[in-house]
């Protein structure tokens, strides 16, 4: 489960990438949302490895989950205020940005549990690994019920 939390927003960003790109007229910077999470997420994962080996597990928890929050919410009210007003093209910055944070919570999140995970027994890191996977899956799924829910068009 703790891979698929973790991993959830980062595959419902990575999908819906074109269509909020396309949502916004911005077709060409649809990379633009891959590029900021993965790069913020290979700099996050240096960051834990250097920067917050003395902060404990549980306050990186507790930051994973508020950039995590942080971000969906961003997004959502980033794709909302640009339909009430199409004319202000800043909103597709606000989501860029909220992708950006994005890439910091998966990535932070995923070297803070396998790094929890060190007291544990060696089997614990393939249910974490499979969660990992299973967030592909089950991100995917998020997308397609919101679509079929009428919350994305």
């Amino acid at each position: 489960m703790v891979g698929i939390f973790n991993n959830n927003g980062f595959v419902l960003v990575q999908v819906g990438a074109a269509k909020l790109s396309k949502d916004f007229g911005k077709e060409d910077f649809m990379g633009a949302f891959q590029f900021a999470m993965t790069a913020l997420s290979i700099t996050s994962r240096i960051m834990n490895g250097t920067c917050m080996v003395n902060v404990k597990h549980f306050t990186r928890i507790i930051l994973v989950s508020i950039l995590s929050l942080a971000s969906l919410l961003l997004i959502s009210l980033a794709s909302y205020m640009a339909d009430l007003h199409p004319d202000q093209g800043y909103w597709f910055w606000v989501a860029i940005g909220a992708s950006v944070l994005t890439g910091l919570a998966c990535g932070l999140g995923e070297a803070t549990f396998l790094g929890f995970l060190k007291g544990f027994p060696s089997y614990t890191v393939a249910y974490v690994s499979s969660g990992t996977g299973f967030a592909g899956l089950s991100g995917s799924l998020t997308q397609l019920g919101l679509q079929t829910a009428g919350f994305s068009n």
